[in-house]
This record gives structure tokens, sequence and C-alpha cells, in this order.
């Protein structure tokens, strides 16, 4: 985050999580991660990192929403990429169920 303001000031950056009402019964809107930033000089920066927690957006997983879907990987991606990493580990979809696989306990599905 970067204060490109007439002032130095705090700030607490907030992510959101939405989603319609539907059969889930989840709130439609609720907060699942924030950042207090320290009080920041005109024209400073400070890198934050947020958190997607899993638990809380396990239902995407149940969704054909393909555009909320790609939004949220590139979100994933940017995040990533800005702190230099080129791997991710996350949860899965395993679509088929093959009892084969070894790491069923990892999947969504």
């Amino acid at each position: 985050m970067t204060n490109t303001g007439d002032y130095e000031g705090a700030e607490v950056v907030q992510v959101y999580y939405g989603t319609s009402q539907g059969k889930l019964g989840k709130p439609s809107r609720e907060v699942t991660d924030f950042v207090k930033i320290d009080v920041l000089e005109i024209g400073t920066s400070q890198e934050i990192a947020l958190s997607f927690p899993a638990s809380i957006m396990a239902s995407y997983a149940a969704t054909w929403n393909v555009k909320l879907l790609y939004k949220l990987t590139e979100l994933h991606g940017e995040e990533l990429a800005s702190k230099g990493s080129h791997v991710l580990l996350a949860p899965s979809m395993n679509i088929l169920r093959n009892p084969l696989c070894s790491r069923n306990f990892e999947y969504f599905s």
C-alpha cells in the first residue's frame, strides 16, 4: 500500500467475502481478513499480505461461476507474483473422485 495523499496516516485494509443468499445460508457479506497499516509518511509504501481462508471459501468449489473463479485465481496470482513466488499450495478439486489418488483428504469434493 502506498500513501499517495497529502497527509501521513494509518489505514485498515479489509477483505470481504460475499455470496448471494442460497441454500448454504451464509451471510451476504462478511470480513475474511484485515491488516492494520502502520502510519505511512507521504509517498512511502508498506507491503501487506492478506489471506483467503479455505474454510470460508470452500463453497466456491460448488459454483459454476467461471468469471468469479477466474477473478479469485487472478488475485491469488497477483499476490504470488508480488512476493516472487512460483508455487501455490492450496486445496484442489477432484471431480472424478478417483480413489487411486493418495491426496483425497485435501480435495474440496
